[in-house]
């Protein structure tokens, strides 16, 4: 999902021996993004800051084999992220576990696959993507535990507390989260790029591409069952749950991204349009709303899509985490983590 853009390279990376929390200690107290925050935006318009991003507090590039870094998600004491042969999910593919603070890294065994991959219940779980497979693997040692076999390829991947979710072309199933046992397998319409599900998981949301354009559906996150659909226009559909609803943006021109309210999927919100070249990614990490093109990233209100602040940045695959001290970014195939501005919390 990423799309690479050639800036000027960050600062020397870390040694490996420096905590994060005494590195955001050093930085913070320099970099323009630990001050970026003490003027509130203007009203019409959100200056960008051409440095705030350009000193990373940690730079982190796994040592594994040359790969394209596909997908990535953080729990509290690692991140992790997925590297395959190709965006499509084309194999062989492998995860890489850097741990919080550190970096410590752990390179995980090459799997055939791999597309997508979501932290739930007890494990680590890889959508195959090519291969029509989920992998489960232990999330610290990175080793694996149980395949679970499917009818089709798997290209996206979402959990609830309950039950992990699965979908690629024309299918979606449900995998029970402790045995790994596949307890419901139901058709859907067009081939499913992007599902997520809402904080308490009692909705899980779809985006498929068909003829017709990109599809968002609306499901019981228990059963399944279809409450809602909306067709927007052409363009691979990526999603981001919140409880009032889902983030939707595609890979289309021009850059949109728009919230949809649960129940009948209207337009409620927006994202103003970004000057930045190619598709907007998104995502919500700690309190905000995060929209990144190849130049820029921003942080914004999750409900009203207001945005807060713009920084210059490596052109963002994923926001992995986010909390008033720092936000940690897939980029480029390495894991970055800079100091946050006060007006993202």
């Amino acid at each position: 999902m990423s799309r690479a853009v050639r800036r000027r390279r960050p600062a020397a990376l870390l040694g490996l021996t420096v905590t994060l929390g005494a590195a955001l200690a050093s930085v913070v107290a320099t970099s323009p993004a630990g001050t970026a925050g003490a003027r509130p935006p203007l009203a019409a318009a959100v200056a960008v800051d051409r440095h705030a991003a350009s000193r990373p507090v940690v730079a982190a590039t796994p040592v594994a084999p040359v790969a394209t870094a596909v997908a990535g998600v953080a729990d509290a004491g690692a991140v992790y992220v997925l590297y395959a042969t190709s965006t499509e999910g084309a194999g062989p593919a492998h995860v890489v576990r850097q741990s919080r603070p550190g970096p410590v890294t752990v390179t995980g065994g090459t799997l055939p696959a791999g597309a997508d991959l979501v932290r739930a219940g007890d494990s680590l779980w890889v959508a195959g993507g090519a291969a029509p497979a989920v992998y489960r693997l232990d999330p610290a040692r990175l080793v694996l535990r149980q395949r679970v076999d499917l009818r089709l390829p798997a290209e996206a991947i979402a959990a609830t507390p309950t039950a992990l979710w699965v979908a690629g072309p024309g299918r979606l199933g449900r995998i029970d989260l402790r045995t790994g046992a596949v307890t419901a397998a139901l058709p859907v319409d067009g081939e499913v790029t992007s599902l997520s599900a809402d904080p308490a998981g009692r909705r899980l949301y779809a985006a498929a591409t068909t003829a017709g354009g990109t599809v968002v559906t609306e499901r019981d996150a228990r059963t399944g069952a279809l409450l809602a659909t909306r067709l927007l226009g052409t363009g691979a559909g990526h999603l981001a749950a919140t409880a009032a609803g889902v983030w939707v943006w595609r890979e289309a021109a021009p850059p949109a991204m728009v919230r949809l309210r649960p129940a009948d999927l209207r337009t409620v919100a927006s994202v103003a349009p970004t000057p930045g070249p190619g598709p907007l990614r998104g995502g919500l990490a700690g309190t905000a709303l995060w929209v990144a093109d190849p130049t820029t990233l921003s942080c914004a209100d999750p409900l009203s899509g207001r945005v807060r602040a713009t920084w210059a940045s490596p052109p963002p695959q994923r926001v992995l985490d986010a909390d008033p001290a720092r936000v940690a970014l897939l980029a480029a195939g390495r894991v970055l983590v800079f100091p946050s501005d006060p007006r993202c919390t």
